[in-house]
C-alpha cells in the first residue's frame, strides 16, 4: 500500500480543495494507435495537470501494446487510463473489481460512439469487401476494440466466411496498432486494413477525429490515395478508468481535472485544426459524459470476448520495416520523471 502523504494544491485554478492522498506518485497508462514517444509527448501536459493537482508526481506508461495497459491495472502498476470497451471489457473480465469506469468521450454532435473503418489503396482496385477475397487484412492489436474485436464480428457478417487465414482473405495479420495499419496501407505492405475514426466530417481529411485524421494531420498519409471499403456500426466509447484501490479524495480530483479539460486546458498547447468551413477546433472533442453510456458496450463485449478467441491462430505477427509486434508486453516505457504533458 502506497503510504506517503502528500498535500494537494490548493489555489491554483485545476487544483482540487486541500487534502491529504495516500499516495506517492500517480500513473497513468496509454493505448497505443501512435508510437510511444508520440503518445508521451501528446499526453504529457494531462500529466502536469495531474500532478499539480494531486501533487505527487505523476508519470506517463507506454506500453508496446494494449495488454501491458490493461495488466498494468489489473496488477496494479497503472492508476488511470482511457481504455476503448474491449478493453475495459477484457479488464473487467480478468477481476471485476480492478478499476472503475468515471467518464466517457463526447463528439462535438453530441454522439458518444466511433466506428472501425475498413480502408484500402485508392488504386488498389479494392472498393469493398467483396474486392478482399484473396487478399491480406490488416489489424492493429487482438485488444482494440476498433482495431478488432468488432471488424472480427461484423466483417464475417457481410463475408458469410470467418476470419481464418485462407477462409476468404488471403491472410489475416496484426501490424502492432492504428498507426501501423495506416502506414502498411499506404506503403503497399497489405492490401487493406481497419482503423478507427469518429465518422464525422470529410473523407479527405480523415473524417474529424480520430486514427485517420492523426495520420493525415502528421503528413503520414494523403487521404485522397486512400478509400473507405468498409464501415461498421456505430461503437460506443470505452471509459476513462480509475483504479478502485485509489483513495477516493484522489478519484475525485481526477475526474474534475479530466471532465474540465475542455475549460481549463484553453491554456495548453492543444494542437489545433484547420475544419472544412475554416474554422479551428481543439483536437479532443469538448466534452465528456458520465460512464454509464459504455455500461452495455462492456456487457455486450464481454459476452463476446468470453466466445471469441484473441485473433486469428497462430498467427505470426506482421513484421514491418523489421519491426515485430510482441507478443507479450515488454516493460512499460515512460516519460522523463517529472515533465510535462499534452492532452489530445
Amino acid at each position: 500500500m502506497k503510504k506517503a502523504l502528500a498535500a494537494a494544491l490548493a489555489t491554483t485554478a485545476l487544483a482540487a480543495p486541500a487534502m491529504a492522498q495516500e499516495i506517492d506518485e500517480f500513473r497513468i497508462g496509454l493505448l497505443g494507435g501512435e508510437n510511444a514517444q508520440d503518445r508521451l509527448a501528446s499526453n504529457q501536459c494531462l500529466a502536469d495537470y495531474a500532478e499539480e493537482a494531486l501533487g505527487v508526481p505523476t508519470r506517463l506508461f507506454a506500453p508496446a501494446d494494449y495488454n501491458g495497459v490493461i495488466q498494468g491495472l489489473l496488477g496494479g502498476s497503472i492508476d488511470m487510463a482511457w481504455l476503448g470497451a474491449s478493453g475495459y471489457a477484457a479488464t473487467h473480465i480478468a477481476d471485476p473489481d480492478a478499476v472503475e469506469p468515471v467518464l466517457v468521450k463526447t463528439n462535438l454532435d453530441g454522439s458518444f460512439s466511433y466506428h472501425s473503418i475498413g480502408f484500402a489503396r485508392a488504386d488498389s482496385g479494392i472498393a469493398s469487401l467483396e474486392d478482399m477475397e484473396g487478399k491480406v487484412f490488416g489489424f492493429g492489436d487482438p485488444n482494440s476494440t476498433s482495431g478488432y474485436l468488432i471488424p472480427s464480428v461484423e466483417v464475417p457478417q457481410e463475408t458469410g466466411a470467418s476470419m481464418e487465414p485462407g477462409d476468404y482473405f488471403g491472410d489475416v495479420v496484426f501490424t502492432g496498432g492504428h498507426e501501423q495499419t495506416i502506414v502498411a496501407v499506404a506503403n503497399g505492405d497489405i492490401d487493406a486494413g481497419v482503423t478507427w475514426a469518429d465518422g464525422l466530417g470529410a473523407w479527405e481529411d480523415g473524417y474529424n477525429s480520430g486514427a485517420l485524421r492523426k495520420a493525415s494531420d502528421a503528413g503520414l498519409v494523403d487521404m485522397n490515395q486512400l478509400v473507405e471499403i468498409w464501415k461498421s456500426k456505430p461503437i460506443p466509447e470505452g471509459p476513462i478508468v480509475l483504479s478502485t484501490s485509489l483513495p477516493e479524495d484522489v478519484k475525485e480530483t481526477m475526474v474534475e481535472l479530466v471532465s474540465n479539460l475542455h475549460e481549463t486546458g484553453r491554456g495548453m498547447r492543444l494542437r489545433r485544426r484547420r475544419r472544412r468551413d475554416g474554422g479551428l477546433r481543439a483536437d479532443r472533442p469538448r466534452g465528456l459524459r458520465d460512464h454509464h453510456r459504455s455500461a452495455q458496450a462492456r456487457d455486450e463485449l464481454k459476452a463476446l470476448r468470453l466466445t471469441r478467441g484473441p485473433g486469428p491462430r497462430g498467427r505470426d505477427p506482421l513484421r514491418i520495416r523489421d519491426t515485430a509486434w510482441p507478443t507479450s508486453p515488454p516493460p512499460p516505457t515512460e516519460s522523463p520523471t517529472p515533465a510535462a504533458p499534452i492532452w489530445r
